[in-house]
């Protein structure tokens, strides 16, 4: 506040003041959000590790610590159900943390927002639930990061379920996942395999093979992406067989 003692800023003040705020805005969104990727797209800040990667940053009532084999994840979606096994013995960190975002509802809403065609669809990412799209592979700071599980018992094939990480960094995989529809075999060692899908895998190959937005920034992304309604865990045993991956 100024008063009749102090005289006015000048043009060259307030826009260097006005400068400062942009800029410590921008870095305020740059350290909040940061963008997973796959096939080495995308850039941002990855958040620090944890040594309890395996669960969510705010705890979840009914969260566990512990893998659950007797539980399958799906995926309500507007074009029908996707259903798949967890590997907990392949990625155990991967299937705790997981099975806590399906029981607390982090998925209800979200869409399928990235697809490479002919190979994987990727989703997961919380901020795909409105209706603008140049955000929505973005993760906050605030998810923990989950470390790389990497085997040499499972493969990149059709109907795998794999974890998305930012560029160089394996180890700072969060929420986002993607289901392959074919072998991808430069992807071994480099993107953690935890599930399977059991059911519903003709979804996914529609989905792969759907119209592209044309806008530059959006080349990956559906013209009409598919919605998760309704995420949840259920016993392996209530699941009837469905259209698995061959």
């Amino acid at each position: 506040m100024f008063n009749d003692a102090d005289p006015p800023p000048s043009s060259k003040g307030r826009l260097l003041i006005g400068a400062l705020a942009l800029l410590v805005i921008a870095a305020g969104v740059v350290v909040f959000f940061w963008r997973p990727s796959l096939l080495g797209l995308g850039k941002g800040n990855a958040p620090p590790s944890s040594t309890n990667a395996g669960t969510n940053a705010t705890p979840v009532p009914g969260a566990s610590a512990t893998p659950d084999k007797d539980q399958v994840a799906v995926l309500e979606t507007t074009s029908g159900r996707i259903v798949f096994e967890f590997l907990p013995d392949i990625a155990p960190l991967h299937t705790v943390a997981f099975q806590n975002y399906f029981r607390s509802g982090f998925f209800d809403g979200t869409i399928f927002h990235r697809v490479i065609p002919k190979q994987a669809v990727q989703g997961g990412g919380p901020m795909s639930k409105d209706d603008y799209p140049f955000d929505d592979g973005m993760v906050p700071e605030t998810l923990r990061r989950i470390p790389a599980e990497f085997s040499t018992k499972v493969k990149h094939t059709r109907g795998v379920v794999a974890a998305a990480h930012l560029d160089g960094d394996v180890d700072s995989a969060t929420s986002q996942f993607f289901i392959e529809t074919k072998t991808n075999p430069l992807w071994d060692g480099k993107y953690t395999i935890f599930g399977r899908v059991i059911e519903g895998m003709e979804i996914v190959d529609q989905m792969v093979d759907a119209p592209l937005r044309t806008a530059p920034k959006l080349f990956d992304r559906p013209a009409d992406p598919v919605r998760i309604t309704k995420a949840y865990l259920a016993p392996r045993d209530s699941i009837k067989p469905g259209n698995a991956a061959p």
